[in-house]
């Protein structure tokens, strides 16, 4: 319906005062409107003799009046209890009421082809009580499928609770053997030297000093004073180390700092070393 010789065509159904519509499709002259279904009550009493279904397509516009592009129109009552596919030659409005009793389904008659397109659908039409039963078993039907899911998803997190639990279990029972092998005892830091420290001071050079961590044992060594090598002669440090009590741990975490008499200490680096 456009210059640029696309569409953005809907479809409108109605029966009575029952209206639906779908969503509209984008610059296209074929379109599947995918997983979009509509129920339209019929009431024989409130319609008297009227059963058809109105069927319109429309191309939206986002800035003028829509244009209507065609429309059609089928009984229901072939399809009570029976879903049948329908496929329909698209009317000029004007030819509607003329056409209405002539157009059917599945088959439609050559001269009633006015080149505006064609729409198709499923149609199904059941009485309220079968309605409502459907509608209950597809209720149903949703709802174990979600209770299935939910007990899918509450197995699947139980089985990993449990696997964690197991493989906390495992290292922890890893760790009991592991510290079984190594006894109480004392972890002695001797012959302590530092080589080819990074210079950190924009006068002169480093005073470093070495801190020895286990757990939260500390021991620290004397400040050397303006040297990027030293030897820490006659300094030597224990600390016990009780693997029951590290939790695991058992490296030595070593820190080389560089001391200031004015403003913080400069971390030079760090290292780490298993007992």
């Amino acid at each position: 319906m456009d210059v640029t010789g696309k569409s953005d065509p809907f479809v409108v159904i109605r029966m009575g005062k029952e209206k639906k519509q779908t969503k509209v499709a984008k610059s296209t002259l074929n379109h599947d409107y995918k997983d979009e279904e509509f129920e339209l009550v019929y009431n024989p009493v409130e319609d008297q003799v009227k059963r058809e279904v109105d069927i319109e397509v429309w191309d939206y516009d986002s800035v003028g009046s829509n244009d209507l592009i065609g429309i059609a129109s089928i009984d229901i009552l072939p399809f009570f209890n029976k879903q049948q596919q329908v496929e329909l030659f698209l009317q000029p409005q004007n030819e509607k009421k003329e056409n209405s009793q002539q157009q059917k389904i599945t088959i439609p008659i050559q001269n009633l082809d006015q080149k505006l397109g064609i729409v198709t659908f499923q149609l199904l039409y059941t009485d309220e009580q079968e309605w409502i039963k459907q509608f209950k078993e597809a209720q149903q039907k949703k709802k174990d499928e979600q209770n299935k899911m939910k007990k899918q998803r509450m197995e699947v997190l139980k089985k990993k609770i449990e696997e964690e639990r197991l493989q906390i279990e495992k290292e922890r029972k890893l760790k009991e053997a592991e510290d079984k092998k190594y006894p109480k005892g004392v972890v002695k830091f001797s012959n302590i030297a530092v080589r080819n420290l990074k210079k950190m001071d924009l006068v002169g050079k480093t005073d470093p000093y070495v801190v020895f961590k286990l757990g939260d044992l500390q021991k620290q060594t004397s400040v050397a004073k303006e040297t990027l090598n030293y030897d820490y002669k006659n300094e030597e440090y224990e600390v016990v180390y009780d693997p029951a009590q590290m939790q695991g741990k058992r490296n030595v975490d070593v820190e080389v700092w560089d001391y200031d008499s004015v403003g913080n200490n400069d971390l030079i680096g760090t290292a780490s070393v298993d007992v």
